[in-house]
């Protein structure tokens, strides 16, 4: 399946704001996503929004096990 098949590649996985499917690497941050985003978020991020709870900007989710 296409979850068991995320899961193996160790990928942080998540849609863009147009709904594609996008991934970072291992680690990565809320700043990584923001600078992934565009340069100027990255330089202006603040705080993060993950799963519906406000997060640290340094914040990172590990989303497999």
């Amino acid at each position: 399946s296409l979850s068991e098949q995320l899961k193996e590649e160790k990928n942080i996985t998540f849609f863009s704001f147009e709904g594609d499917l996008k991934q970072l690497p291992q680690g990565a941050s809320a700043l990584d996503y923001a600078y992934f985003v565009h340069t100027e978020v990255g330089k202006q991020a603040e705080a993060a929004e993950v799963n519906g709870k406000e997060r640290d900007i340094d914040y990172y989710h590990v989303n497999f096990s």
